[in-house]
């Protein structure tokens, strides 16, 4: 289960999807201003249960296919060179996979290029996922050497862009708000 960053907490679901747009088209915009424009995003992990819980939870495809368009929309305007990534994990069975990824792909029509789904190496059913889903290239994780995984892009600097944008965001809309009811 993934919940909701505190400070979106008591957003409205339409506040929320706004958010969640704005916050992945500007974290990559800022990856965008210093030149390190990631190969891949994912939009969520392990968005089999669904993603920014209790809104986006799995049992309300409406609510979880607009957030998963909603940070797609965010990347893509953000853009065109990221291949967008949709995770999927815990599936042992093809009928459970099919009917998620059918939900995703065909229901929702959430715009990514990639799926990703966490196997264990137990299941058999790769190759229906290779054959019935065009996004399907399939990446096996493998956590013990995560060394493919390490980045070099100035973090510290990535989260002060992103604060100081969402201080002055909130800065301006108080002032908006403050002068439309006097």
């Amino acid at each position: 289960m993934q919940t909701k960053p505190n400070q979106w907490i008591n957003m409205t679901f339409e506040q929320l999807k706004q958010q969640l747009y704005k916050y992945t088209r500007d974290t990559i915009k800022s990856f965008a201003r210093q030149e390190t424009i990631p190969d891949y995003v994912q939009i969520g992990n392990e968005v089999s249960a669904g993603i920014l819980w209790p809104d986006g939870n799995w049992s309300d495809w409406k609510k979880l296919g607009s957030l998963l368009r909603a940070a797609s929309k965010g990347v893509r305007d953000a853009t065109q060179q990221s291949k967008i990534v949709v995770h999927i994990t815990h599936i042992d069975t093809w009928s459970t996979t099919k009917w998620l990824l059918d939900h995703i792909v065909f229901e929702e029509n959430v715009d990514f290029d990639i799926i990703d789904q966490r196997l264990t190496g137990e299941e058999e059913f790769h190759n229906e996922i290779m054959s019935n889903y065009e996004q399907a290239i399939n990446i096996w994780q493998d956590y013990r050497d995560d060394n493919e995984l390490n980045c070099s892009y100035e973090l510290g600097q990535l989260y002060k862009d992103i604060i100081e944008y969402y201080e002055n965001e909130i800065h301006d809309q108080n002032m908006t708000e403050k002068n439309t009811t006097t």
